[in-house]
């Protein structure tokens, strides 16, 4: 094991497959199958139109129009119901929960619509759990852009070697890193307590 590094203050988690599971995948293949629709282009269409969504420019339920108004569906009320598939992720939150007890300064960064965001976040009981939110459709900017990473910096007032970043996505991290905060790139929660303890932070 390393030395403690006191030097890292602040963890940033990303929600997506990270905190709870990404639904919108799932949600996409659901729809696919119900309406007879290729997967494979509805899941390409996603990525442009999700976009959009995460970015602050549409809502959640416009995402859902969209991507259904593309593949030539009318989107009804029940294809826009996605809370039977919200999970959340639970082996992560207990590592949260004792990063915690430990002190640090936890935030969430993560790229969402504001729906979606905030019914996790009462879902979950974020707000009581992390000390900070930063939610990409708040700042019109979306993980990697490396502006959003600094402005979450500035807004926490600290330096990024303060800082860890940790992401199930690898562009994500890089982009964190690049702006000089420490990454880990989230495979699972077992591997995470693993890279924490490597670190000295847990």
């Amino acid at each position: 094991m390393q030395k403690k590094d006191d030097q890292i203050t602040v963890i940033f988690f990303d929600v997506g497959d990270v905190m709870a599971h990404d639904y919108v995948d799932s949600k996409v293949a659901d729809l696919a199958a119900k309406h007879n629709r290729d997967l494979h282009e509805m899941l390409k269409l996603r990525k442009q139109v999700r976009a959009r969504a995460d970015a602050g420019e549409i809502s959640d339920r416009e995402f859902w129009v969209q991507l259904l108004a593309a593949v030539g569906v009318t989107a009804t009320e029940s294809d826009l119901e996605c809370e039977t598939f919200e999970q959340p992720i639970e082996a992560t939150l207990e590592v949260v929960k004792q990063l915690k007890q430990l002190g640090y300064r936890l935030v969430i960064l993560s790229n969402d619509s504001r729906e979606s965001s905030n019914y996790r976040r009462a879902k979950y009981g974020y707000d009581s759990i992390f000390d900070h939110v930063i939610i990409s459709c708040y700042y019109g900017l979306i993980k990697p852009d490396s502006e959003l990473y600094e402005k979450a910096l500035q807004e926490l007032n600290i330096a990024a070697h303060e800082s860890l970043f940790i992401d199930d996505r690898e562009k994500n991290v890089k982009a964190s890193e690049s702006v000089g905060m420490k990454g880990i790139l989230f495979k699972n929660a077992a591997q995470l307590s693993d890279e924490l303890r490597k670190l000295g932070l847990i």
